[in-house]
């Protein structure tokens, strides 16, 4: 008799997270064009990833050494740039509506885990984040990888929870594209690996092709790019770049702080 009801609150709070994550998007790029008008013109980093993507545009890699940062942004950048134009201001707004769409996500994954009411706030505390978009009012990969990331665990726990096996190979798929997008991810794809195993093992409740599957799919997605770094005479999986960051984070005068 109470699940309709219970059901019907529960799409109201969804309809409500959905509009605050909207809302609170529309008031930052606001205040960013008023204040900040480097949102048009991009620096630093996330015009090094326009240069690249806009040099993709022409059928040019951009480099013919190792990559030395990950390609994957730059290579969706140059996606969007096709499909839209190349106005940055276009791109930051597509990066918004990606974070939309990454808070849903966030939010049907908690309550698979957990239930409606950790689902809203977990939506809620989402959405509350403030470096969100920061990043989001940027050229940088951080937006795509957090969508990424939040698509490749949905995927693992219905995999898991439904018992289908080929959403594994789905999930490696989407865990080597994050890889591809951000290098250091390649971590979690590791730890992921490692957990289907122990869970093949410990619990008798996941096959081992759940494993294999996972990984072949991160070794499909992360292939191309690794191949090309082996063809410039290095053994590098994306990026050659883990050193000098680094460094950059931690030397005696960083600030730990990002510099805009």
């Amino acid at each position: 008799m109470n699940a309709k009801p219970t059901a019907s609150r529960f799409g109201l709070h969804v309809i409500l997270v959905f509009l605050v994550a909207i809302l609170v998007r529309v008031w930052f790029v606001m205040d960013h064009l008023r204040r900040l008008p480097i949102m048009r013109s991009p620096d630093q980093d996330s015009a090094m990833y326009e240069t690249w993507a806009k040099t993709l545009l022409s059928g040019v890699m951009y480099t013919s050494d190792v990559f030395t940062m990950a390609p994957g942004f730059p290579l969706f950048l140059s996606f969007w740039y096709r499909l839209a134009g190349t106005d940055p201001l276009a791109a930051v707004l597509m990066q918004c509506t990606l974070g939309v769409v990454t808070t849903m996500m966030v939010v049907f994954l908690t309550r698979r885990l957990f239930g409606d009411r950790e689902a809203i706030v977990a939506g809620l505390l989402y959405t509350g984040m403030p470096a969100l978009y920061f990043y989001e009012t940027k050229l940088l990969p951080t937006t795509l990888a957090l969508w990424l990331l939040v698509f490749s665990l949905l995927l693992l726990q219905i995999a898991y929870q439904n018992k289908r096996i080929s959403l594994y190979f789905l999930a490696g798929i989407v865990t080597g594209l994050l890889v591809v997008v951000r290098a250091n991810m390649l971590i979690y794809g590791g730890l992921v690996f490692l957990g289907l195993l122990w869970a093949a093992w410990k619990t008798r409740n996941q096959p081992k092709i759940a494993a294999v599957l996972f990984v072949l799919g991160i070794a499909i997605s992360m292939g191309p790019v690794m191949a090309h770094n082996l063809g410039h005479g290095e053994l590098v999986p994306v990026a050659a770049n883990g050193g000098i960051n680094l460094y950059i984070g931690n030397h005696p005068e960083a600030r730990g702080v990002y510099v805009d």
